[in-house]
């Protein structure tokens, strides 16, 4: 019953459901990973002292990357489900997943970019961007390693939401399927 109802809705193949929806997810876990590497050799402790270390991996690096991946989930299978939804379902004409993909990699590119001049300003004047309550330690490392995650979770969130605007707006002034 619940198949037929949601049929009008989607009308769409599980193949491009799962291309957007895995296509998004492995950017956002690529990103992620990468992201983490350099933030290790930044800060390691970020990783060895102040995340939990549930299969005493004692290889920052390594440590880094299973955090990186792990995480990657929440956030790459809901941006990449509701960039489905914005692009998929509905009556207006369908993004391809393929768009949808590239725009993805731009977010995070933006994200990451952004992310990094915010590390970049605490390095050069060694003071906290956020609240200090939002920094482990006050070295200046760690306020960049802190600064460089918490502007990637918020840019990233916001040009998530960005690329949801772009995509439904680019739908609703579509004269033909994409």
């Amino acid at each position: 019953m619940t198949n037929l109802l949601l049929r009008p809705l989607f009308d769409d193949s599980r193949k491009s459901f799962w291309h957007i929806i895995l296509g998004v997810w492995v950017s956002v876990a690529v990103y992620a990973v990468l992201h983490d590497l350099y933030i290790v050799r930044i800060f390691p402790e970020h990783f060895t002292e102040y995340h939990t270390n549930p299969l005493h991996i004692e290889n920052p690096y390594l440590l880094s990357s299973l955090w990186a991946f792990g995480a990657s989930f929440t956030p790459g299978i809901s941006m990449g489900l509701a960039l489905f939804l914005a692009a998929r379902a509905g009556k207006y004409p369908k993004i391809s997943p393929s768009f949808i993909i590239r725009g993805s990699i731009a977010a995070v590119i933006i994200t990451e970019v952004l992310s990094v001049l915010s590390g970049l300003s605490v390095f050069i004047t060694e003071e906290p961007l956020y609240p200090g309550m939002l920094y482990p330690e006050k070295t200046v490392p760690a306020m960049v390693a802190q600064t460089i995650q918490l502007t990637a979770y918020l840019i990233g969130a916001v040009s998530c939401a960005v690329l949801i605007y772009i995509v439904s707006y680019k739908r609703k002034n579509a004269r033909s399927p994409l």
